[in-house]
């Protein structure tokens, strides 16, 4: 008794931790606690597990527990007489379990009692596990580099590169020929770049512009100048353009009719002779397919367009 005081002081006793529960079984909680008694040790394998605790006030029936998992609980429980903390799938790592209570509902004065809870990971996800793993890729890596360089791989791959660039220069060439030789008809002729399918080509291109006036010229034609069967030449012609070589006569002539229409004073029965087409209808539908108008109106609109630019 002290004669000092007029009232008895308010009594807290400590919180005591009751059970621990993992995976809904309980289990001794004195084998997890660590040798101090300070932290309460499980494996990843145990990280779904709940702890009981009580304030044991017997004078007092109304105590109200919050907790929080710091760490992993982002804020505070709410007060209640619950007097268990559940947590599933807690990750690897350490934790401070915080526990509080208080013995009226409009109390504020509030006991606290804490514990340390470590979650020890699985080997194999330990940071030695990982740097080990990492040091084997770069070890097998490194083995497989080893035996590419002793079979001489490095090498051949180097040659291939500098053989690569030559090529690159020498098609690069080939184009500019390609274009020098084929002129305004290099467009027709995609999959013609070396210099013996160039020459296949010029040479055609030359054979169609000094007979273009011969009706009889077609790919039979071709074939008996370039001193090849007409089989052989129509396959060889299409791999080189995609298109047949009656196709591409076909284009040759109403090219040269259009490009003599500009740029002669001929009547357009003289250029449909020059061409080689004996049917005037003939002529007047392909040169409509291909430009969209007559002859006549294709060499006014166009001579008309050439005066206007000179005047001004």
């Amino acid at each position: 008794m002290n004669d000092s005081q007029s009232s008895i002081p308010e009594y807290y006793p400590e919180v005591i931790l009751r059970k621990l529960i993992i995976d809904r079984e309980e289990v001794n909680l004195n084998r997890f606690y660590s040798a101090d008694r300070k932290q309460i040790l499980l494996s990843e394998e145990q990280n779904t597990f709940s702890l009981q605790f009580v304030a044991l006030d017997y004078l007092n029936s109304d105590i109200e527990y919050a907790y929080i998992l710091e760490g992993y609980d982002e804020k505070w429980s709410l007060f209640s007489k619950e007097n268990e903390a559940m947590f599933k799938n807690v990750p690897p790592g350490e934790y401070l379990l915080r526990i509080r209570y208080k013995k009226d509902v409009l109390d504020t004065v509030y006991k606290e009692y804490s514990v340390a809870i470590k979650i020890a990971p699985f080997w194999y996800h330990t940071i030695w596990a990982y740097l080990t793993l990492v040091l084997l890729i770069i070890l097998c890596l490194a083995g497989y580099i080893c035996k590419l360089h002793r079979k001489g791989f490095f090498e051949r791959l180097a040659r291939a590169w500098a053989v690569s660039k030559g090529l690159g220069e020498i098609q690069q060439e080939n184009l500019l020929v390609k274009a020098s030789a084929l002129g305004n008809w290099v467009a027709f002729f995609p999959y013609c770049n070396q210099p013996e399918q160039i020459t296949f080509i010029q040479r055609i291109i030359e054979i169609i512009e000094e007979n273009l006036d011969k009706e009889e010229l077609g790919p039979t034609f071709l074939a008996e100048r370039m001193h090849i069967s007409p089989r052989q030449f129509s396959r060889k012609f299409k791999d080189l353009s995609g298109i047949t070589p009656s196709d591409f006569i076909k284009k040759y002539r109403m090219e040269k009719a259009a490009q003599l229409l500009l740029e002669t004073d001929m009547s357009i029965q003289e250029v449909i002779e020059s061409i080689g087409v004996s049917s005037r209808p003939y002529f007047y539908k392909e040169f409509a397919d291909k430009y969209g108008t007559t002859p006549k109106n294709y060499r006014a609109h166009h001579k008309a367009g050439t005066l206007t630019e000179s005047e001004s």
